[in-house]
């Protein structure tokens, strides 16, 4: 990566264009033919902590990509009131994460500067290739700002809808397991009544055919030809009534079961159309519910005004406790809060109240004067000064800092 850019061979592209997919932005945000065309003109720089890789006021003629370690972003800020300038740290950018676009993409200039946090390795683009593969992805990222701030589904409603549809999945699963139970159940029911059926039958017919042949024997011995003859008939009717219910016997359960298969089958159909049915009804009504405008300022703004103001912001990622105003009474920025909470505090210091003069009996003396009870020493004790905090508001998601007055103390 070291090698300049005039000097890296196709292969020496490749391998880049794979050791840099190991950043994310690099990785998601970019096509193919975007990283191809980076990785032909990048620039590796690497800086020691405390060096200042961008100056605030300063033309911009690069963007860069960090490949290791992190930097912050800092602005100096002039306070007319107090006819000073201050420095106030607003992010932390770290691996995988880009700087230098505004200046590129906008007057020039650059709105901030970016020092390493400590030893770090940055990917350096030229302006000419940036404005010529990055404007479409840097576009894309900005409609992002634009939309989140307009429209934006709250996670915990997203995680609702999830919750929602996994459990519907889980019912939809368990009904139709139990009614495929069901179905098992009756086909065996059913069976084992055929069976029985048909055993009784057979039972039933093979008796009457042996007593028959029995009889039939007896009477050819006793040579009563028309009594054979009866009983032949007779065995013959048998036969045919039992065979006859047999078959409409299995006719009728074979009935039943296609019935009741079908019916099942039919339910389990509704049940699932209504669940499905169901859960778009519920999902649409989450969405619509939750889908509100993540700040209703900006819904009366003109789109190129939210546009340009979406361009100038920063993401900030705050950690716990952090400190990013040291006064909201004239707060430096105007903030967003897109999750979470930030509680304002206003620092101020105080003293001990003093307390009212007696006299050793708590009373006035004689001369209606008030006497004041000093330690042996005689002198008086020093006043004590305390540093303390108040929380004069509380910012949470979806609200912001533009309009509100603060209380002063």
């Amino acid at each position: 990566m070291s090698r300049p850019p005039d000097k890296r061979s196709p292969q020496q592209i490749i391998h880049l264009r794979h050791l840099l997919t190991t950043m994310k932005s690099f990785r998601e945000n970019m096509t193919e033919d975007m990283r191809t065309k980076m990785c032909q003109v990048v620039r590796y720089t690497k800086c020691d902590k405390g060096r200042v890789v961008l100056r605030q006021g300063h033309v911009g003629h690069d963007f860069y990509f960090i490949f290791s370690g992190s930097v912050f972003i800092q602005i100096d800020i002039y306070d007319p009131v107090q006819e000073e300038t201050r420095t106030s740290v607003e992010n932390v950018l770290r691996m995988g994460e880009g700087f230098g676009e505004i200046a590129l993409l906008g007057d020039g200039h650059r709105t901030a500067s970016v020092i390493c946090k400590e030893p770090t390795e940055l990917c350096q683009i030229d302006k000419a290739t940036f404005l010529e593969v990055c404007p479409a992805l840097f576009n894309q990222l900005l409609q992002d700002k634009v939309n989140f701030a307009r429209y934006a589904v709250v996670f915990l409603g997203v995680m609702v809808m999830v919750v929602i549809v996994l459990l519907v999945v889980i019912v939809v699963i368990v009904v139709v397991k139990v009614v495929v139970v069901v179905i098992v159940v009756l086909v065996v029911v059913v069976f084992v009544v055929v069976v029985v059926v048909v055993v009784v039958v057979v039972v039933v017919v093979v008796v009457v055919v042996v007593v028959a042949v029995v009889v039939v024997v007896v009477a050819v011995v006793s040579v009563f030809v028309v009594e054979v003859v009866v009983i032949v008939v007779f065995v013959v009717v048998v036969v045919v009534v039992w065979v006859v219910v047999v078959v409409v016997v299995v006719e009728v359960v074979v009935v039943v079961v296609v019935v009741v298969v079908v019916v099942v089958v039919v339910v389990v159909v509704v049940v699932v159309v209504v669940v499905v049915v169901v859960v778009v009804v519920v999902v649409v009504i989450i969405t619509v519910v939750l889908t509100t405008a993540q700040f209703p300022l900006f819904s009366l703004w003109d789109p190129e005004d939210l546009q340009k103001l979406c361009f100038l912001s920063q993401v900030l990622d705050v950690p716990h406790s952090a400190v990013i105003e040291a006064n909201w009474a004239r707060p430096d920025f105007a903030y967003f809060v897109m999750k979470g909470r930030v509680s304002m505090l206003k620092e101020f210091d105080v003293t001990d109240i003093e307390e009212k003069a007696r006299t050793t009996r708590g009373v006035q003396d004689d001369n209606n004067q008030k006497k004041e009870i000093l330690p042996p020493d005689g002198h008086k004790p020093n006043k004590k000064k305390y540093t303390m905090f108040a929380n004069v508001g509380t910012l949470n998601t979806g609200a912001h800092t533009v309009g509100v007055e603060f209380p002063k103390i």
